[in-house]
C-alpha cells in the first residue's frame, strides 16, 4: 500500500502517512452496508435531500422575483421597402404617371387600409403639383383595387401578398388612384387592349414649361368652369420628361407606320431644341457638392486620366476636381472652379483621337480592336470619358466617321465604308486588287492567293461570275469594321451609358453630330467677337475711350488671326481663354468676357471666369506682338 499523496510504501494500516503526514485512514476503512438495511435512510441521505429541498424553495423565490421584476421584451418593427406610385385616367384607360414612383417604408403586416394613408402622405409631400383634395383609393399595377390578395378570398396583407407573387419587397409597386377615376374604369377599357408605346421626342421650345392643369375639385366636375392653374415651377427632371416622353399610340390605327416614319425622320430635327438644351436637363443630377480628383500631367494626360475614372471613388455624377502636375512634379497653385475641367477635358479628348482604340484618317475615326485594351476593359472607360466630358461641360470627340456614327446610334446595321478608310495598308492593297479584278480567272488566282485572309473574315467563298467580287470586299469590310469589334463596340456603347448620354444621342443624333463627326473648322472672326463680352468703364470717363481704342485692336487682332495663319489661331485664342479649343455643346457658363489692364504687358486669362485681360497699349502692333507672344508662351491657363 502506497501513499496517494507522495507515493511512499505505507506499513500495516498507519493512520498518517510517516513520510508527509496526510491523513491516509480512508485507506483501511471499508463501507459498512448492512446495518442499514431495512433501517431507512443514513445521515447523508437525509442531509442530501434537505439541500435539495432548500435549492428547490431557493429556484422558486427568484422565478417568482423575476416575474415581478422583468418585463418582456419588445420586438422591434420590421420595416420594409415597396415603391408607390400614382395612377389616372386617359382615353386609353389607367395609366401610371412617369417620374411619380417613390419609395415607401411598410411593416409586411400592413393591409391596404395602413399602407393608402401612408401612400398617399408620401405623394403629398414629394408631388405636390398631381395631388389634389379627393378620395384615392390603392390599387394594383393592372389598375384593380386592393382588397383581395389576387385569385384569393384571403384579405390584402403585404405579406401574404409577398408570398404570392414571388417577389421581393423591393420589386413590389403599388399605385393611389383618385376615387373617381377608377369608378369610371368600364367606359375604356376595351380600347387599352391593343396599344404601343413609342418613345418619341417633344416638340418644345427651350428654357419652357407648357402650364399644367391643375386637376378640377369634385365641385368643378360637375360642369362648373375650372381656370387652368400655371405651375411656374418647372425643374429640370420634368423638362427632361418632356424630351424624352413616351407617346401612348393605338397599335390598331392606321397611323402607326406614320408614327415610326415620324420617329426616323422627324425626330433629327427637334425646332427650338438645342444640345445645350439637353445637357442642362442631364446635368440637373450633378453634385457641385462633392468631387472626384484628377492629378494630371500634361505630357500624358491618358495616364493620369484613366487612374481617375478608374478609381473606386470616382462617381460621374460628381463634379471635377483637376489638378495639373509640372515636370517636377510640383502641384500648380490653382483652384478648379471649371477652368482647369474644362482644359483636362479638352486634352483628354485629344488623346483619345490619337489613342489606339480609334483608326482611320483624322476626319473619320472608326474603333479599332485591340486585345490589351479589350482585356482592360478599357472600351468602357473611352466610352464613359466621351460622355462625361460633354456632359460636364467639355468637347466631344469630333473625329468619328458619319458611318461609324451612324452605325453607334442604330440608324444603321452595318458600317458601310470605302476601301480607302481601311488603314492597314496591305489589307487595303489586297481588297484594292481584287475589286480592280478585271476576269473570272485573274478573280479566283487572287482569292486563292490571300485565301488565309478571306478565311479569317468569312468572305472566302465559291467564286462564279466577275460580279462575286463585290460581295467578297463588302463583306470583308463589314467584318473589319463590325464584326470583329463586337465586344469592343457594346462596351465602348456602355460606357457612353454614364449619365443616360447614350439615350441623349439616340433619340437626338443629328443635334450631337457636330461634336461627334468631324467638322471642319467653324471658328470665324464673328463668333468668338460674340462669345466675349466687353466690360467697359461708363460712358464719357477717361479710361473709356482708351478702352474703345484697345478694343477696336481687339477685333482686328481677331480677323487678322483667321486670314493670316501666322502660327496662331482662334482656337488657340479661345484655348488661353476658357480651356476649351471649341465651343462646347454645353453651354458656356460663365459667360465670356473681356476687361482691360493699364499696368500689363501682356494678356492675361482667368480661364475659371472665362476672362481675358487685355493690356492697354499705345498702338496695334505692339499690341498684336504682345498679344501672340502672351497666348503662344502660356504653359496652361494664363502666365504664371
Amino acid at each position: 500500500m502506497f501513499c496517494p499523496f507522495c507515493a511512499v510504501q505505507l506499513g500495516d494500516a498507519p493512520k498518517f502517512c510517516p513520510s508527509c503526514g496526510m491523513n491516509v485512514g480512508f485507506l483501511t476503512e471499508r463501507p459498512s452496508t448492512s446495518s442499514s438495511v431495512g433501517h431507512g435512510p443514513t445521515v447523508n441521505e437525509t442531509s442530501i435531500q434537505g439541500r435539495a429541498a432548500q435549492f428547490m424553495r431557493f429556484r422558486e423565490v427568484k422565478e417568482a422575483e423575476r416575474r415581478t421584476f422583468s418585463k418582456a421584451k419588445k420586438k422591434p418593427n420590421i420595416t420594409v421597402k415597396i415603391s408607390i406610385g400614382i395612377m389616372t385616367r386617359t382615353k386609353y384607360g389607367l395609366k401610371p404617371i412617369r417620374g411619380k414612383t417613390l419609395p415607401l417604408n411598410v411593416e409586411p403586416l400592413w393591409s391596404s387600409k395602413q399602407i393608402l394613408p401612408a401612400a398617399i402622405k408620401k405623394q403629398q409631400d414629394f408631388n405636390q403639383d398631381t395631388m389634389y383634395d379627393g378620395e384615392y383609393v390603392l390599387v394594383y399595377p393592372d389598375g384593380s383595387q386592393v382588397q383581395n390578395i389576387p385569385g384569393t378570398d384571403r384579405p390584402f396583407v403585404l405579406e401574404h401578398y409577398k408570398e404570392a407573387i414571388g417577389k421581393a419587397y423591393q420589386r413590389i409597386v403599388l399605385y393611389i388612384c383618385p376615387l373617381q377615376d377608377l369608378s369610371h374604369g368600364d367606359d375604356s377599357s376595351s380600347e387599352s387592349d391593343d396599344e404601343a408605346f413609342a418613345r418619341l421626342p417633344l416638340k418644345i421650345l427651350p428654357k419652357q414649361c407648357p402650364p399644367t392643369m391643375s386637376r378640377p375639385s369634385d365641385g368643378q366636375a360637375n360642369g362648373a368652369g375650372a381656370e387652368p392653374k400655371n405651375n411656374t415651377s418647372c425643374d429640370s427632371y420634368n423638362t427632361y420628361t418632356k424630351i424624352y416622353a413616351p407617346v401612348v399610340i393605338d397599335s390598331s390605327c392606321s397611323d402607326v407606320e406614320d408614327v415610326e416614319n415620324f420617329q426616323e425622320e422627324d425626330r433629327d430635327t427637334d425646332i427650338g431644341l438645342t444640345a445645350a438644351d439637353i445637357l442642362s436637363n442631364l446635368s440637373f443630377n450633378i453634385n457641385t457638392m462633392s468631387c472626384s480628383r484628377f492629378n494630371i500631367n500634361r505630357a500624358n494626360v491618358w495616364d493620369g486620366a484613366l487612374r481617375g475614372f478608374k478609381r473606386s471613388s470616382f462617381d460621374p455624377t460628381c463634379s471635377l476636381l483637376v489638378k495639373f502636375t509640372d515636370d517636377i512634379g510640383q502641384t500648380e497653385e490653382a483652384v478648379d472652379t471649371g477652368g482647369p475641367t474644362r482644359e483636362f477635358l479638352t486634352l483628354l479628348m485629344d488623346a483619345i483621337k490619337t489613342s489606339r482604340f480609334f483608326e482611320g484618317k483624322d476626319d473619320g475615326k472608326y474603333l479599332s480592336f485591340d486585345s490589351k485594351a479589350a482585356e482592360g476593359d478599357e472600351y468602357f472607360q473611352v466610352g464613359r470619358m466621351v460622355a462625361v466630358s460633354i456632359v460636364h461641360g467639355g468637347p466631344g470627340p469630333r473625329c468619328f466617321s458619319p458611318s461609324f456614327y451612324q452605325y453607334l446610334v442604330g440608324k444603321v446595321k452595318t458600317i458601310e465604308a470605302p476601301i480607302e478608310d481601311i488603314p492597314d495598308t496591305e489589307v487595303r492593297n489586297v481588297l484594292l486588287e481584287i475589286k480592280n479584278a478585271r476576269t473570272l480567272e485573274q478573280l479566283v488566282e487572287l482569292a486563292d492567293k490571300h485565301s488565309s485572309m478571306l478565311q479569317t473574315a468569312g468572305c472566302y467563298r465559291c467564286l462564279r461570275t466577275l460580279g462575286d467580287k463585290e460581295k467578297v470586299v463588302d463583306g470583308y469590310i463589314q467584318w473589319y469594321f463590325t464584326y470583329r469589334n463586337h465586344v469592343s463596340f457594346q462596351r465602348f456603347k456602355d460606357g457612353l451609358a454614364t449619365l443616360n448620354f447614350f439615350n441623349a444621342l439616340e433619340q437626338h443624333p443629328s443635334i450631337f453630330l457636330p461634336y461627334m463627326c468631324y467638322r471642319a473648322e467653324d471658328l470665324t472672326a464673328e463668333i468668338v467677337e460674340s462669345l466675349f463680352r466687353p466690360q467697359l468703364s461708363p460712358t464719357g470717363s477717361s479710361n473709356r475711350h482708351e478702352e474703345e481704342r484697345v478694343l477696336g485692336y481687339w477685333l482686328d487682332y481677331l480677323i487678322a488671326v483667321k486670314e493670316d495663319g501666322s502660327g496662331m489661331s482662334l482656337q488657340d485664342i479661345l484655348m488661353f481663354a476658357t480651356g476649351l479649343k471649341e465651343i462646347p455643346a454645353a453651354k458656356l457658363i460663365p459667360q465670356p468676357q473681356l476687361t482691360f489692364q493699364k499696368h500689363a504687358r501682356f494678356p492675361e486669362a482667368n480661364v475659371c471666369a472665362n476672362t481675358i485681360k487685355l493690356p492697354i497699349l499705345p498702338s496695334y502692333e505692339i499690341f498684336e506682338e504682345a498679344m501672340n507672344y502672351g497666348i503662344n508662351n502660356a504653359p496652361g491657363f494664363g502666365l504664371h
